[in-house]
């Protein structure tokens, strides 16, 4: 299976669009029944992209994969800027 950019980005963007997954404080959060149509909705669109491998527990993983990556790239932002570096010595993120 191949995760392009352009397939993850259409997976974010569903993602996104169901705060069922993400968003602690939305009544919805604990609802299981509408999080497993939720990571069924984001499958089917993943089975329409041919990636007809793709499990739910991929999806997870791959989501899990990202937020922790974005959450190190935000550290090393706000360290560098911490650091009092120069505007030339800034990290600058550069996860695509």
């Amino acid at each position: 299976m191949e995760w392009t950019k352009e397939v993850v980005s259409e997976m974010i963007e569903l993602y996104k669009q169901k705060p069922c997954l993400w968003k602690i404080n939305d009544k919805t959060y604990l609802n299981k029944n509408l999080k497993r149509q939720a990571y069924d909705d984001i499958l089917n669109m993943l089975k329409s992209k041919n990636l007809e491998t793709v499990t739910v527990k991929d999806i997870k993983t791959k989501i899990k994969n990202l937020r922790n990556a974005f959450r190190k790239e935000m550290k090393r932002v706000e360290n560098s800027n911490r650091s009092g570096a120069g505007t030339d010595e800034l990290y600058t993120p550069n996860l695509w």
